[in-house]
């Protein structure tokens, strides 16, 4: 790949970030939130009172991250913390009436940042964007290999 090719990569990639982090943080201010908070609420919206140690697991995030998050959502009245009765040293994360409230308006907030995403691509085109950006995710958290070639 030659080094305009790269940058063009880096630089869609960018962008399309980019608008996304935009678009998906003017829906969530909307509802008082930050970007980033939703993939906690999505994770207790599937299972409430969580340890932070299973939130950070299952967010692959740093475990500071998931504390300072839960505490900004905590102030904000989106969640509360409570000692899990079976092992005192742990944290349980539980939703408030406010953040189970949420759950009514994020996912289709987030559901229409997606579709005008991906507005005018052909569900074939979205599966080969879906194929293509796993790949490129896999690529980068994979061991490198420099001397791969794109695939004609």
């Amino acid at each position: 790949m030659e080094g305009r090719e790269a940058g063009q990569v880096t630089h869609a990639v960018k962008s399309a970030f980019k608008a996304v982090y935009a678009s998906t943080s003017r829906m969530l201010e909307e509802h008082g939130l930050h970007f980033g908070q939703h993939y906690l609420l999505l994770e207790l919206w599937r299972e409430d009172g969580q340890t932070v140690g299973g939130l950070t697991e299952r967010l692959g995030v740093e475990g500071p991250t998931v504390v300072r998050t839960v505490r900004r959502m905590q102030s904000a009245g989106f969640v509360r913390r409570e000692p899990d009765p079976a092992d005192r040293r742990r944290v349980l994360v539980f939703l408030t009436e406010r953040g189970r409230e949420l759950e009514a308006v994020v996912p289709a907030g987030l559901e229409s940042v997606a579709r005008q995403a991906v507005a005018g691509l052909t569900t074939a085109e979205v599966d080969a964007l879906l194929h293509t950006l796993t790949r490129v995710s896999s690529n980068l958290t994979s061991p490198p290999n420099c001397s791969a070639a794109p695939r004609d």
